[in-house]
């Protein structure tokens, strides 16, 4: 059981609007006054409940979902102005049907305690597959209502930036602030008008004023000692912005996301535990809990339909089909690759066979088959995982190839003792010459040919059970697992090359180092530094590339390899 809780907020500037927010959610029409434009999702499914609650001495009026987000958006002049919050929250499905609102209405309380009006929607989808195709439990296309899934009960809370007054005013979201200067000080300070009220006469408000030395800002006292000081106008000097106003300042913070998932944690708890479910949910994040767990990444639209076509076709048994189809496909790459990497590697053995000086010649060579050893593991290893995943899921193929066929046999036994019944009826009747006799065989023969018939039927609904939509897409199915049972052998070829590789250029390396091993000193120290220059050059990224791998699988390979060569050389002086 996840909790989740997502909230974003709803911006004119990104050509969102909140009424037409509203009209989805609450799958109605409605009207936006600023726009003009009239927002229709009636059609929409899966809305069990949506309601506007409203705080306490708001009028009744705005229990309206269109006059409540068409006044707020009249409300909000500014082409770039944050319109409000948008709240979506999962409701596990453990929790009953029936306490669902009443879930939904207790966690909207919170945000009523703050002064503000909400509408909370309760949407209840039919689960569906890639085609919109309502499906049952098993993932398949659903026979009745009966059958279909509900899987994803979850809120929509619409909460504005503003509170209303008892007048159904939109208060202000901000508040401005006079840039005050204190006579006997000479000290700026920015305040409110609830500021002012509360300091003494020394502070006042600055105003702009033209003088012989030019415009300048300065209070009224500053001005009376200056003769030529003129006010330029009346408005007093003030910030650009203001600052939010007190009663709506955490309306707009972090916190409240944060106290929100508290909240919505604590309701959902309290329900579990009403419905005396043991497991609970934790808003905290992976990190906070410090679980070692990762969080999984939203999936977007195109990500989501591409999963449900997934999920149907194994329901239907077609993906099993189609991953072993990939899996053969690749089959010549792999040999092409095998290939290649025997050229390189050949190409660069002779290459340094050309080299002059012995010692640079040495090392080149150990680099080399230190290198293609290394490969060959690599190549190794992907095979031997590649040989795996083809094995499983041939598995999974003739089982259900076999299935098929153990079903779909006895059908075909049952229909052609039908026919050769039928036959013999047939021939009883040619036979038989009381009309009341040949009557009753005829219509025995009727029967017979209508169960027949079923079995017939039956055939083909057992062709689509497993997700065939014809008799050609079956045979294709069946090549596959041929397919699949060849290309397994031919795998197991390549396996077994690539382990011969390696063990051939362990072979060649090891004799190398040996014969290092008994050269002077200051040979070896040549060697050395000209290994360590060779390797230096990144060539396991090279190899990388070469196998079409990561950079940390060669790396992990390598040492493995290095292990190797210390346990070689441990053995030997053991001996």
């Amino acid at each position: 059981m996840i909790g989740y809780l997502r909230a974003t907020t709803i911006k004119r500037s990104a050509g969102s609007s909140i009424v037409a927010a509203a009209a989805y959610q609450s799958a109605s029409e409605l009207t936006n006054e600023y726009t003009g434009l009239t927002h229709s999702y009636e059609s929409k499914g899966g809305v069990i409940a949506s309601e506007v609650l409203l705080p306490p001495g708001t009028p009744t009026e705005y229990k309206s979902s269109e006059r409540l987000w068409s006044s707020l958006e009249c409300a909000e002049k500014s082409p770039k102005a944050r319109l409000g919050l948008n709240i979506v929250a999962a409701i596990p499905t453990e929790i009953p049907e029936q306490e669902r609102i009443r879930l939904a209405q207790q966690f909207c309380q919170h945000f009523l305690d703050l002064g503000v009006c909400v509408q909370y929607s309760y949407h209840n989808p039919i689960a569906r597959d890639d085609r919109d195709i309502p499906i049952n439990l098993k993932g398949l296309p659903a026979a009745s209502p009966e059958e279909y899934q509900y899987l994803n009960p979850h809120l929509h809370i619409l909460m504005p930036y503003r509170q209303l007054d008892e007048n159904g005013r939109w208060k202000p979201r901000t508040v401005g602030q006079y840039i005050m200067q204190n006579q006997n000080t000479g000290e700026i300070r920015p305040m409110t008008a609830e500021e002012i009220k509360t300091v003494d006469a020394t502070w006042e408000k600055q105003y702009l004023y033209r003088t012989s030395e030019g415009e300048k800002w300065m209070t009224k006292s500053a001005a009376e000692q200056i003769k030529d000081a003129e006010r330029v106008h009346r408005f007093p000097r003030s910030t650009r912005h203001g600052i939010a106003a007190p009663e709506v300042e955490y309306l707009g913070s972090p916190q409240l996301l944060h106290d929100m998932r508290i909240w919505w944690q604590d309701d959902v708890n309290y329900y579990l535990e009403q419905a005396q479910i043991e497991e609970r949910i934790d808003m905290r994040s992976y990190r906070d809990q410090a679980t070692g767990k990762i969080p999984q990444i939203h999936m977007g639209p195109s990500a989501a339909h591409i999963v449900k076509q997934k999920n149907r076709l194994a329901a239907e048994g077609q993906g099993t089909a189609q991953q072993v189809r990939s899996i053969l496909s690749d089959i010549n790459k792999e040999i092409r690759r095998h290939n290649h990497m025997v050229d390189v590697f050949r190409a660069e053995e002779e290459k340094a066979r050309t080299i002059d000086d012995q010692q640079r010649q040495v090392a080149q060579l150990m680099e080399t088959f230190r290198r293609e050893w290394i490969s060959a593991r690599c190549h190794d290893i992907e095979l031997t995982k590649q040989i795996l995943e083809l094995e499983e899921k041939t598995e999974v193929l003739r089982e259900r190839l076999d299935a098929y066929d153990s079903q779909s046999a006895t059908i075909r036994t049952n229909i052609s003792r039908l026919q050769a019944e039928i036959q013999d009826l047939k021939a009883e009747r040619d036979n038989t010459i009381r009309p009341r006799d040949r009557k009753r065989i005829e219509t025995e023969i009727e029967s017979k040919k209508c169960t027949a018939t079923r079995g017939e039927t039956m055939l083909q609904q057992l062709l689509s059970t497993y997700g065939y939509d014809s008799d050609k897409d079956l045979q294709r199915d069946r090549r596959t697992l041929h397919d699949a049972e060849q290309q397994l052998e031919i795998r197991n070829q390549l396996l077994s090359a690539a382990k011969k590789q390696a063990a051939d250029t362990k072979k060649k390396y090891m004799r190398m180092k040996e014969k290092v091993e008994r050269m002077p000193v200051k040979y070896r120290r040549v060697i050395t530094e000209y290994q360590r220059v060779e390797r230096k050059n990144g060539y396991d990224r090279s190899t990388a590339d070469l196998l079409g791998i990561t950079w940390s699988t060669v790396i992990q390979v390598e040492q493995m390899v290095e292990r190797e060569i210390e346990e070689e050389q441990w053995q030997e002086k053991m001996l």
